[in-house]
């Protein structure tokens, strides 16, 4: 048997209350959704090895709670992230600037502008009558991140948790990026 590269990554995962972080990353680390809402709070992490034929990722993800009390605790998180899932709530009528501006000033007060992977969760699609529109809208947000952040690989996936539409694509697009640019 050959040997494999092996990589220790770690991913924050962010987002507004409710909008499915946590069950996004208990559906990836393959443990099944509780019933009912339990915020987060301050942070949650997971570990997840993630192997394949080339490689072997130790992936750390951070599980952000969206409550302002640990606000002056974020910058901690931030250090030394690979990469950023940030997730919103497809099924809200919020505009793309407004469902991800608050994270994007969090991003730059706490990480700053460097270009490390972006992946943008839009999750709950199992609810979506129509998800045709948000081809248009992943675009944008990934322009919309891409300049406020000056980061150059972002990626946007429509998920959902409850039936795991997207979630391990996303997922393994995201430490693709991550392993490719490491190796650069």
């Amino acid at each position: 048997m050959s040997e494999i590269d092996v990589y220790s990554i770690k991913l924050i995962l962010i987002g507004n209350a409710s909008v499915g972080k946590t069950s996004i990353r208990r559906k990836f680390m393959g443990i099944s959704l509780k019933q009912g809402y339990t915020p987060t709070i301050g942070f949650d992490i997971s570990i997840k090895n993630v192997i394949t034929d080339n490689y072997e990722a130790i992936c750390s993800i951070y599980d952000i709670g969206a409550d302002a009390y640990f606000n002056r605790m974020k910058s901690k998180y931030y250090q030394n992230i690979a990469g950023i899932i940030l997730v919103f709530d497809a099924t809200s009528e919020l505009n793309e600037e407004s469902r991800i501006s608050y994270w994007i000033d969090e991003i730059k007060e706490n990480h700053g502008n460097r270009d490390i992977p972006f992946l943008i969760l839009g999750n709950k699609s199992d609810l979506l009558e129509n998800k045709d529109k948000f081809t248009d809208l992943g675009k944008s947000m990934k322009t919309f991140v891409k300049d406020q952040l000056k980061i150059s690989d972002v990626g946007f996936y429509l998920t959902s948790a409850k039936t795991s539409e997207n979630v391990n694509t996303s997922f393994n697009w995201l430490i693709e990026r991550i392993i490719s640019n490491h190796k650069k």
